[in-house]
C-alpha cells in the first residue's frame, strides 16, 4: 500500500495547477468552433474544425505558454550566453 501512496504523493498540487489551464483551454476550443460555425446553422465540416482546432493551437502556442520559463529550472534556463 505504501508503494501505491507513494505513486500519488504530491499529485494534487498538479491537479490543482492544471485544472484552470485546462479548462479554459477546452473553452477556448469551444469559442473558435461557435467562431468558425457555418452562418447558415449547419453543423461544423472538416474545414472548419481544421480552422478551430489550428486557431486553438496558434492561441495556446503564442499566448498562453508565456509561462513556460516561469516553470523551468532556474539553473538550465537562466545561464548567461557565451
Amino acid at each position: 500500500m505504501h508503494a501505491a501512496q507513494a505513486l500519488y504523493r504530491g499529485n494534487g498540487a498538479n491537479v490543482l495547477r492544471l485544472v484552470p489551464e485546462v479548462g479554459f483551454k477546452f473553452a477556448l476550443a469551444d469559442q473558435f468552433r461557435v467562431i468558425f460555425s457555418p452562418a447558415d446553422g449547419r453543423p461544423l465540416g472538416v474545414r472548419e474544425k481544421a480552422a478551430a482546432g489550428a486557431a486553438t493551437g496558434e492561441w495556446g502556442d503564442t499566448h498562453h505558454s508565456s509561462a513556460a520559463p516561469c516553470r523551468c529550472r532556474r539553473g538550465s534556463c537562466m545561464q548567461p550566453n557565451p
